[in-house]
């Protein structure tokens, strides 16, 4: 568009205008969305569900998780280990420094079978990995060179952070982290750590409810032995999950009354004796902590109370 004055004319850019308003108006609501995003991820709650997400798909990708064909008969796995095995095998040390984030399981399959190998893995994903220690002992000890010490570090995938793609313990240790945080004294949110302990308990209880694969697993089509894994166990989980919370919730009954009622419920899904002795464990623990820490009787029966459910279900078949 045009002016007409005393010998120039105006030109009004309509369209550059109209865009220019429409962007400004599109950064505003981009901010405004920006700012309650970044408000709504550090939220606690919010932090949890995603957290308890990634647990939740740990346990659906690892459990039941099958290297190989596994043999049911334990007794018949140990045999097949030669006698000589701890003497003569040849330790495999770390040549790099860092998380150990995976294994790649077809890759040690392949070069294990190639070099007609029994090998028997000395870490697990999630745990650190110190330049020079053991990662893993080959028999027999001559077909260990070079070459080989290469290949096999090669198939460990070590990184600067954990990661929960075959590390379950992972999630687990970041609720925890999350409700002892909670109950600092600097912070004193038992809430927050209860939300953390209703996730745990829903995690182990779906765990209670899997196979849990055998370290020996790793099979080769001639049904020879060749990988021995260094697997998590249910029990080594539980403590995981409630250890530290019992030990830093101290006389914070509420926490202390969730964490029975947590262990009645996953009682509720365990099938074998061993589960249900970690469980069991843990809750005498709780009772007896209680004892030394709570101070007022009413708060002492309620935990009781809650100790004597736990029993109740570990008793039921």
């Amino acid at each position: 568009m045009h002016a007409e004055g005393e010998g120039y004319s105006l030109f009004v850019p309509q369209l550059s205008v109209t865009v220019g308003t429409g962007l400004a108006i599109a950064s505003i609501g981009v901010l405004i969305y920006f700012i309650h995003h970044a408000s709504t991820i550090i939220q606690a709650s919010h932090v949890i569900t995603q957290v308890s997400g990634d647990l939740d798909k740990a346990l659906d990708r690892l459990f039941p998780e099958k290297i190989g064909e596994g043999k049911a008969n334990n007794s018949r796995q140990v045999g097949e280990i030669p006698a000589n095995f701890d003497s003569e095998a040849s330790p495999i040390k770390a040549t790099g420094e860092g998380y150990l984030q995976a294994i790649d399981d077809d890759e040690l399959m392949k070069i294990a079978r190639q070099s007609n190998l029994l090998v028997r893995l000395k870490t697990r994903p999630g745990k650190f990995i110190v330049k020079g220690s053991d990662v893993a002992m080959v028999f027999p000890e001559k077909q260990v060179n070079q070459s080989l010490k290469k290949q096999i570090n090669d198939a460990f995938i070590l990184g600067k952070e954990r990661t929960e793609y075959q590390d379950v313990e992972f999630p687990i240790d970041q609720l925890v982290e999350i409700a002892l945080r909670a109950i600092s004294p600097a912070i004193n949110d038992p809430f927050t750590a209860i939300r953390c302990i209703d996730r745990l308990s829903a995690g182990l209880s779906r765990l209670a409810q899997r196979d849990f694969p055998s370290p020996y697993r790793r099979y080769d089509d001639e049904q020879n032995l060749r990988v021995i894994v260094e697997g998590v166990t249910f029990e080594g989980l539980v403590d995981t999950a409630f250890n530290q919370i019992r030990q830093y919730s101290k006389s914070d009954v509420a926490v202390k009354i969730r964490l029975l009622e947590a262990i009645a419920c996953i009682a509720t899904y365990t099938h074998n004796s061993k589960q249900r002795e970690a469980l069991r464990r843990q809750a005498e623990m709780i009772l007896n902590s209680s004892r030394e820490q709570i101070s007022q009787e009413q708060d002492q029966k309620d935990v009781q109370e809650r100790y004597h459910q736990v029993i109740k279900a570990l008793s039921q078949d």
